[in-house]
This record gives C-alpha cells, sequence and structure tokens, in this order.
C-alpha cells in the first residue's frame, strides 16, 4: 500500500466506513465520499479528527472528473442497497449501473491509477433474480467495456457475499445478521422468509477490507507490514496483476439462514423464538461459488466464522446499551 490518496466511495456505509478506518491505520490520505442516504455520519464520525481524513458529503452521479484530481486509488463501494431494489428499481439501476460507470469514466479522466468495484454474488453467474443483482452486473459489463476503449484504465470487480460486523444496518433494510442480534435484544421474534433452507456464505467486513486492499498492494515480503502475510515480495504490483479480473470474495462458511438464527440465539443466550414469512422474490436459494480464483492468488480468509460473529454480537450489545 504505497500510493498515497485514496477515494472511498460510499465512505460512511458498513463497508466503505471500515475501509476509510485500515487506510487511515496505515497512514493514508483518505476521502470519503457518500450521501448518507444509507451511510451514517456516526460510521466515520471517529475518524474525522484525523487531518488526512476529508469527507465529502456528494452523490456519486453529481461527481465530476475534478473531483478526482490526485487520487490513485478508487474503492468504490457506494451502491442502493439489495432490500431497496423492489421499490424502487429505477433509482437501484441509476445509482448502481450508471452511477458506476460515472465513477469509472471520472476516474479514467483524472489519471486515476485503478478503480476497485465492490460488486456483489447477487450477480448470480451473470443470471441475476433480483434488480440489485442486474444492476450490479450492468456496472461490472460497463467496466469491461471501458477498458477496451481506454487500455490504461485499471479496474478489479470483488463480488461480495452476504459480508457482517460491527456497523452494519440493523434496520429491516440491513443485513440478516444484524437483524436476528438486534431483534434478540428487542425481543422480538426473528423473521425468516421462506423455509430457511436457503444456504448462505458469511464472510467478515475485515476479510472484505483485505481483499480491496489485496487488489491494489505493491508485494512486500511475507510475514511483514500491515498485509504482507498474503503477498509475496516477488510477486509483480497487484494493480497489473488483478486487473481486469473478478473474484469472489466469500469465506468457506456456508450456513442455512435457520442454522444461523439457532447459532445467534446460541451465542446471546436467548430461546429461539423465529416467526416465518412468505418467501420473497429474487432470493437465491443456494449461491454456487468458490473463493478459489482469489486463494490461488495467495489470499486468506483470517477470521473464523462464529468468532468473529460472537465479536459482533458484543458491538452490537455495547451499541444497544448505549442507546439506553
Amino acid at each position: 500500500m504505497v500510493r498515497k490518496t485514496y477515494m472511498v466511495t460510499g465512505g460512511a456505509g458498513f463497508i466503505g466506513s471500515h475501509i476509510c478506518e485500515e487506510l487511515l491505520k496505515l497512514d493514508k490520505k483518505v476521502i470519503c465520499v457518500d450521501n448518507l442516504v444509507a451511510g451514517s455520519i456516526e460510521n466515520i464520525r471517529p475518524l474525522q479528527s484525523d487531518r488526512k481524513f476529508e469527507f465529502r458529503y456528494s452523490d456519486i452521479l453529481q461527481l465530476k472528473s475534478r473531483d478526482f484530481e490526485g487520487v490513485d486509488i478508487v474503492f468504490h463501494n457506494a451502491a442502493s442497497k439489495c432490500n431497496v431494489c423492489t421499490l424502487d428499481p429505477h433509482l437501484d439501476l441509476q445509482v448502481n449501473a450508471w452511477g458506476s460507470q460515472q465513477i469509472a469514466e471520472n476516474a479514467i479522466k483524472a489519471g486515476v491509477k485503478k478503480v476497485v468495484y465492490g460488486s456483489t454474488g447477487s450477480t448470480n453467474g451473470g443470471e441475476p433474480k433480483s434488480f440489485y443483482g442486474a444492476s450490479k452486473l450492468a456496472a461490472e459489463a460497463y467496466l469491461c467495456a471501458l477498458k477496451e476503449y481506454h487500455p490504461e484504465f485499471h479496474y478489479t470487480i470483488l463480488r461480495y457475499y452476504h459480508v457482517f460486523g460491527p456497523r452494519q444496518d440493523a434496520s429491516d433494510f440491513g443485513g440478516v445478521i444484524p437483524i436476528f442480534i438486534m431483534r434478540n435484544l428487542l425481543k422480538k421474534p426473528l423473521l425468516i422468509f421462506g423455509d430457511g433452507e436457503q444456504i448462505r456464505h458469511f464472510t467478515s467486513v475485515k476479510d472484505v477490507v483485505r481483499a480491496n486492499f489485496f487488489a491494489v498492494e505493491r508485494g512486500e515480503k511475507k510475514n511483514q507490514g500491515k498485509w504482507g502475510d498474503f503477498v509475496d515480495i516477488e510477486e509483480p504490483d497487484n494493480i497489473v496483476k488483478t486487473d481486469c479480473e473478478d473474484y469472489e470474495v466469500l469465506s468457506d462458511t456456508r450456513i442455512t439462514i435457520n442454522a444461523l438464527a439457532e447459532l445467534v440465539c446460541k451465542l446471546m443466550g436467548v430461546k429461539p423464538n423465529i416467526k416465518y414469512e412468505p418467501e420473497r422474490p429474487g432470493d437465491i436459494k443456494y449461491f454456487i461459488a468458490r473463493n478459489s480464483k482469489l486463494t490461488s492468488l495467495g489470499f486468506r480468509f483470517t477470521h473464523k466464522f462464529e468468532d468473529y460473529l460472537k465479536e459482533t454480537i458484543d458491538w452490537y450489545k455495547v451499541k444497544w446499551k448505549s442507546l439506553g
């Protein structure tokens, strides 16, 4: 991570705020862009005292190429959320597809070295079942097409699968893990849509951050440096090595929603109270994906699911107490 200035779109969101936080730990200059529709100022409040952190309140659709001047790398995580797409598919397409295309074009004009795009497993191998998956797949296609017109443009696509950890939205538009945790804290039943036998891959947000950094860092000697545990000094700069590639960012953890509900209740010391609701349209029953393409480059998923789930539960308990 030898470059100087990093832009994180969606930087006040769940994943984006963790990327910003880790960049600052590496003493990098960070430009956080967010319109605070899905993100929260609370996620980045602790970062705002750092002189190398800059927050720009802006919609990605409003950005111009001048906003990217001096930026070396863009971590593009701004998106219309999965649970919102059914309510407003046109906005979903505009933000996820058109917004991503604009990010890439502006980055090219400003001479940004690389865009790392946070996509989703909901693209479902090129056959999305939801508007969200379709709009994110369209963004992937735009990146690929732009490379044909601008050979100097570098990008990497990272497909996330059910990322979880502290600061994730626990509302009905959030992730299933924080929703289960907060419903237990509120003594409300856990809602499961369908029969609960959907299989999900859960990945810690810390491993997702590492995957983003892996796509752009230079080689380091093994076991030295913040990220050197999975990069060899003999390897070429990953900014080029991972160019035009797409990677599934998912751990080996596979669990049904039913089993997840039981586990969350067990770790929280409460009796399961589960209520089943009709299956939602666009829901994928089984994700067929492997992380071998990423791990073959030397990347390793370092956080064990149950251990990080406990850590996540503890974070929400503290937050709950702070709310009174």
